[in-house]
């Protein structure tokens, strides 16, 4: 894939500079500024839950269910990490399975569906001894689409289309982690591109 090889390219130029300077050196650097959400660099390291929000009426979607499955099965094999819905430890990300949609007739349906990657965000409000601490869901990353189809044929379209749209996501993760880099070959020094080069490859 092309960004498989990008990827090695940065890594083959910067392969003959030795260790990063700074990390010799013990000494810190100043981030090198990148228009990027950071947690694409570490959305692989975290627990998921998968949750479905079905709002679809007069039976014109019936295997949400299934579909949770399948894309909890994908996420696996795909080595992220699952934790159960019921859990008492919140989970860092949240994998939304979305659908709003009713019947047009006797025989047709029309379905509005998304796939959601957002994560949970802490935040606390304090006030002398008093304090309120609370979390939101930040989002990631989604895809949305628009279907009308016969009801019978409503089941299979969404399954592949949702099961595309968690391919489209885990795609996009090496897509992120090369634009971040090739803004760091152009914003940092060789000692920058060295470091993060070696992080996000190995």
């Amino acid at each position: 894939m092309m960004w498989l090889y990008r990827l090695c390219v940065l890594c083959v130029a910067i392969g003959a500079f030795g260790a990063p300077k700074a990390a010799l050196a013990g000494e810190e650097k100043n981030p090198v500024p990148v228009k990027a959400d950071m947690r694409w660099l570490t959305v692989e390291n975290h627990s998921f839950t998968v949750s479905l929000d079905d709002q679809v009426v007069d039976g014109c979607w019936t295997n949400g269910a299934e579909i949770k499955k399948a894309l909890e099965d994908k996420l696996v094999k795909e080595g992220f990490s699952l934790m159960e819905e019921d859990s008492h430890v919140m989970s860092i990300y949240e994998v939304v399975i979305s659908a709003f949609g009713s019947s047009r007739g006797d025989d047709e349906c029309f379905v509005a569906y998304g796939l959601q990657f957002q994560d949970v965000d802490v935040n606390e409000f304090r006030q002398m001894e008093y304090a309120i601490s609370g979390f939101y869901l930040n989002k990631l990353w989604d895809e949305w689409g628009l279907v009308v189809s016969k009801k019978e044929d409503m089941n299979a379209e969404l399954k592949q289309d949702f099961q595309d749209f968690l391919d489209d996501f885990i795609k996009t993760i090496p897509k992120q982690k090369i634009n971040i880099l090739g803004q760091i070959a152009a914003k940092g020094d060789a000692d920058d591109l060295q470091f993060w080069s070696q992080y996000l490859t190995k």
